[in-house]
C-alpha cells in the first residue's frame, strides 16, 4: 500500500503568505474608500437628470393624453427646484394635487437653461408644452422675455463636489429637439 504522507511542517500558511494578503487586501480597500464617493456623487447626478428628464417626458405625454397645454417651471434663481403641471392651469389655481414639485438632491444644482443661442443663468423658466407634447413658448421670468418655437433646448444639471478633465463641475445636459420635442441626456461629462 502506498499512502500519501504529509510533511508535518506544512500545516499552514507562511508569514509571508499572509503579509502579502494582507498587503492586497488593503491596497484595494484603500482603492474603494478613496473611488465610492465619487462614484456615489456621479450617480446622484445621473439620477437626477433622469428625474427631470422622466418629469418633462411626463408633462409631454399628459399634454397630449389630455389634449391639453401643461407647464413645467424650472426656477434657475434656487438652482435645486423644479414644478410641472398634471392638469391645465395648476399653476394658476394653485390646485396642489395637480402640481408635481422636485428638488434636486443635496450638491446638484440647475446650472443654466440655453433656448437656441441664448443661455439663461438665473430667473425662472416657463415652458409651455402644446397639445402635441411639444414645447411651444418659452417664458424667462425674471426678464419677461417671451420665446416661441425657438431652436434646441438644452438643460444643463451639475454638481461642484466632481470635476472634469478641464477642472470644471461635472455636468449633464437635458436635449429637448425643437419641433418634436424629442429628449435625450448628454453626460455626465
Amino acid at each position: 500500500m502506498n499512502f500519501i504522507k504529509k510533511n508535518p511542517k506544512k500545516n499552514g500558511f507562511t508569514l509571508i503568505e499572509l503579509v502579502t494578503t494582507i498587503a492586497v487586501i488593503t491596497i484595494l480597500s484603500g482603492a474603494i474608500i478613496y473611488v465610492s464617493p465619487k462614484l456615489i456623487s456621479r450617480q446622484k447626478l445621473k439620477n437626477d437628470a433622469w428625474q427631470v428628464l422622466n418629469d418633462i417626458k411626463e408633462v409631454q405625454e399628459r399634454a397630449r393624453a389630455q389634449l391639453e397645454r401643461l407647464k413645467i417651471e424650472i426656477d434657475l434663481n434656487s438652482k435645486t427646484s423644479y414644478k410641472y403641471e398634471k392638469r391645465k392651469n395648476a399653476f394658476s389655481s394653485g390646485s396642489g394635487e395637480n402640481i408635481g414639485i422636485r428638488n434636486l438632491t443635496n450638491q446638484i444644482f440647475f446650472k443654466s437653461v440655453r433656448i437656441g443661442n441664448t443661455t439663461y443663468g438665473t430667473g425662472k423658466v416657463t415652458f409651455l408644452y402644446d397639445e402635441w407634447g411639444v414645447p411651444k413658448k418659452i417664458c424667462i421670468k425674471d426678464s419677461g422675455e417671451v420665446v416661441e418655437d425657438s431652436g434646441e433646448i438644452v438643460i444643463t444639471i451639475e454638481t461642484p463636489v466632481l470635476k472634469n478633465i478641464n477642472n470644471q463641475n461635472l455636468s449633464v445636459d437635458i436635449i429637448i429637439s425643437p419641433g418634436t420635442g424629442r429628449l435625450r441626456m448628454d453626460g455626465p461629462k
